[in-house]
């Protein structure tokens, strides 16, 4: 029992340390000690007391990590000390199930190998991260792949995404409580500092590549933040000079910027209370062609919604999706409303909005896709979005293949069964997407870019030559579509002269070039654009960076040259 006790302190005392690797300490190292503390208690004391330690690693990770839950429910949700304490350390203890449920099954099947053992506890870390964003109405809080951003590995952010920087992480934790326990051999050392220097080397690359590139005219973006105390926010006595203290500060900005973003839930009532301030702020700023993104309650027959909405030059609303439990909405609403003050909030009756809508658009032409607060912290659904032919350009057939299915389904759903055209926009993608297609019905629904103004576009717009001399280059895998002839076509409608790259591979390779510059070097080597060509269009992101690190010519896609040299046709 004593030696239970210990351990159980040991465990609690690395949940506590996990925090200090996330804002605002930004202690990145304390994420990897952390974790590999806990695997090195779990290999230690097995299958026997497991549950107990990652209970016990669960309440030091979410007292310290979550604890600022007691602040809500004391300060601004008017509850007792005593209370707040309670429902703060409830809270804490039922988050904390998931790593005792963790640290169970990796005890349960725990394999002899230390490899294979790295490999499990890793990924039932990612596991149960991702069971958090929805489980009990879903809190993605305190992932460790977030402590990434920062830290000499952040390179590793647009390769793997927030999960598999998470494995990541704790994997180098978990390879370092092997190396510190003292029973593996001198060539496991060597490996184990090789995989570790892999690992940095590596992200050091990734910091060093340009994944975007700005393109079109900036847009200029303030933002106002009155500084309302949230005690005054809902008092119907300061509507007024809110709203008066929003419009004065606005108006000082119009001059410098296009945009302007007011918080969430900036005005204190619902839209349709507010008609006749907003009307004013929407003619003000619409005749100086400016947009305002704000964020208000709104109401209609189906429920009431934390929503944003866009006044001025723009359009649009969007209905916040992932709500706060108890925040914006109560569960068991009909047990809790009325028990205590903190379930009786102002503005905690919302619904949540549905997933398929559509994007805000602000002066006319840019789109935005709006997330209210703690929103963008749910990762999920992204891993669904990749073709995989990053994965099956590095020999990972397998992956490329179960993310090729995932995205079809998801595909299936957006076409509607295949009925409407889906523009792939990176002709690699598409490629890669239709090697291993399973349903016909799908096959026929998408379209490279080239291949869709082709087919759909050309006869509905009018066409004017915008340019004098423009470069192409036409991606192996769009000539493995067969849209080469097309691509110098449409090109050809667009400038006056048309010059092709002249090579026959960009040298990306899908994205070794990303690693092995060399690559993209020697392919490229030939490049030689006329002068005075200024501007080149492909169909693939990777061959657009590729081009424009080797010549002068900035390259961008199709779509973009086309929409400047496009306009609708009239109509009768």
């Amino acid at each position: 029992m004593r030696t239970g006790m210990s351990t159980a302190g040991l465990a609690l005392l690395a949940g506590l340390i996990f925090p200090l690797g996330l804002s605002p300490f930004d202690f990145w190292p304390a994420i990897p000690v952390s974790a590999g503390a806990l695997y090195a208690i779990l290999n230690r004391d097995g299958l026997l007391t497991s549950w107990r330690i990652g209970l016990a690693y669960g309440i030091g990770f979410f007292g310290a990590g979550v604890s600022w839950i007691y602040v809500s429910v004391h300060v601004y949700g008017a509850t007792p000390v005593w209370l707040a304490v309670l429902l703060t350390a409830i809270f804490c203890v039922g988050l904390a199930l998931i790593f005792s449920l963790q640290s169970h099954l990796y005890s349960r099947f725990a394999g002899n190998q230390s490899g294979w053992r790295i490999v499990q506890f890793s990924s039932l870390w990612v596991l149960m991260e991702w069971l958090r964003t929805f489980l009990l109405t879903g809190f993605p809080w305190a992932f460790a792949g977030y402590g990434v951003l920062d830290s000499p590995l952040g390179g590793w952010i647009p390769v793997l995404g927030v999960y598999g920087c998470s494995w990541l992480l704790v994997g180098l934790g978990c390879l370092g409580a092997e190396t510190l326990s003292g029973r593996h051999t001198p060539a496991f050392l060597l490996r184990a500092g090789a995989l570790t220097a892999l690992a940095f080397v590596a992200a050091f690359s990734w910091q060093r590549t340009v994944w975007t590139q700005p393109t079109g005219e900036p847009l200029s973006v303030s933002a106002v933040q009155p500084a309302i105390p949230l005690a005054e926010k809902w008092d119907p006595r300061k509507r007024s000079q809110i709203l008066a203290d929003f419009d004065a500060l606005s108006e000082q900005l119009y001059a410098e910027s296009d945009l302007i973003v007011w918080p969430e839930s900036a005005l204190p009532g619902y839209r349709d209370q507010l008609q006749s301030t907003l009307q004013r702020v929407d003619e003000s700023a619409e005749s100086l062609g400016k947009a305002v993104i704000t964020g208000i309650p709104t109401r209609d027959h189906m429920g009431r919604y934390n929503s944003v909405a866009v006044l001025g030059a723009g359009q649009g609303t969007y209905h916040k999706q992932k709500l706060v439990p108890f925040g914006e909405y109560v569960p068991l609403e009909t047990w809790l409303r009325g028990a205590i003050a903190f379930f009786d909030l102002p503005m905690s009756q919302f619904s949540a909005g549905p997933p398929d809508q559509q994007p805000l658009l602000v002066a006319d032409a840019i789109t935005v896709a709006p997330f209210i607060c703690y929103e963008v912290v749910y990762p999920e659904g992204l891993g669904s979005q990749c073709c995989g032919m990053i994965f099956n350009s590095r020999g990972f057939k397998s992956t490329a293949s179960s993310m090729g299915s995932d995205l079809e389904e998801a595909l299936m759903v957006a076409s509607e069964g295949g009925k409407l055209p889906i523009v792939v926009d990176t002709s690699p993608c598409l490629a890669q997407i239709k090697e291993q297609l399973s349903n016909p019905a799908l096959r026929f629904a998408l379209y490279e870019p080239t291949e869709f103004i082709s087919n759909h576009l050309v006869d509905k717009l009018e066409w004017k030559q915008v340019k004098d001399h423009v470069a192409i280059h036409v991606p192996c895998s769009s000539k493995k579509l067969g849209v080469e002839n097309t691509f110098a076509k449409i090109a050809g409608m667009c400038a006056k002269e048309v010059t092709p790259s002249g090579i026959p591979c960009c040298g990306m390779a899908g994205d070794r070039g990303m690693r092995f510059p060399e690559l993209t070097g020697s392919s490229l080597s030939y490049l030689d654009l006329p002068q005075g060509c200024s501007d080149g269009y492909s169909t693939s992101r990777t061959c657009e960076m590729s081009l424009s690190n080797h010549s002068d010519v900035a390259f961008r896609g199709l779509v973009y040259l086309v929409d400047e040299a496009t306009s609708a046709k009239a109509t009768n």
